[in-house]
């Protein structure tokens, strides 16, 4: 089982749907354990290539919601293609113009100025 962890999300990857069930069950038995359960917003999303694949994985026989993309931290993902461009792109400009903003300010000393320009 492969999987992106960040706080309390979590992206299981799995090559097959034999392997995507042993995975979720396999999550569902260790929190249980825990005393913890999977959350009822939880998504399914899964393709191969570029070509959504359509099965069907249970939790507590209940059937997870197969979507074509899902926002992970602020981020639309997706198999078709790049689906938030132009968000991850606004981001980008807000941040830029932020800190050149912030550079424009004289209380900033000129060494420490050369110093982040030169971080890589």
């Amino acid at each position: 089982m492969l999987k992106l962890l960040f706080a309390d999300d979590q992206i299981i990857i799995s090559i097959t749907e034999v392997y995507s069930q042993k995975d979720e069950y396999k999550l569902n038995q260790i929190i249980t354990e825990h005393g913890l359960t999977i959350s009822t917003e939880t998504k399914l999303m899964e393709f191969k290539r570029r070509d959504p694949v359509r099965r069907k994985i249970l939790i507590d026989n209940k059937i997870l919601e197969g979507v074509n993309y899902f926002n992970h931290l602020g981020n639309l993902i997706s198999y078709e293609k790049e689906v938030d461009i132009d968000n991850k792109l606004n981001n980008y400009l807000k941040l830029t113009g932020f800190i050149n903003n912030k550079f424009r300010l004289q209380t900033i000393l000129k060494e420490t100025k050369i110093k982040l320009y030169t971080i890589r």
